[in-house]
């Protein structure tokens, strides 16, 4: 039918656009998502850049709530402490926005 088709078509753009953006972003890389609505982003080069006490994953993904205002899943729930998880099941200027707000939350760690 035309609406799955055009909901494949969706979410290839918005996963094309995550991407994009994504690799614009300094000292992290992430894996590629083939079928899931979610991208898993290694964060592991910010890992001595970053002050943490247990998790480096839970860390970063409360210091980026507290001061970014941005909320993202910890990659130690997954038993991948060097990643944290993002969706793109939303609107594209949301998860764009999210992404700057990554960005900038980067680019200062690594100041």
């Amino acid at each position: 039918s035309n609406d799955i088709n055009d909901m494949v078509k969706e979410y290839k753009n918005r996963r094309d656009l995550v991407c994009d953006k994504l690799d614009s972003i300094p000292n992290i890389s992430y894996i590629y998502p083939n079928g899931a609505f979610y991208v898993f982003i290694n964060i592991s080069d910010l890992r001595d850049k970053f002050e943490y006490d247990q998790s480096f994953s839970i860390s970063f993904c409360n210091d980026l709530l507290n001061n970014y205002h941005l909320a993202v899943v910890p990659g130690i729930a997954f038993g991948m402490d060097d990643y944290i998880r993002i969706s793109f099941a939303c609107n594209d200027n949301l998860f764009l926005k999210g992404l700057d707000r990554l960005n900038n939350f980067i680019l200062d760690i690594c100041r």
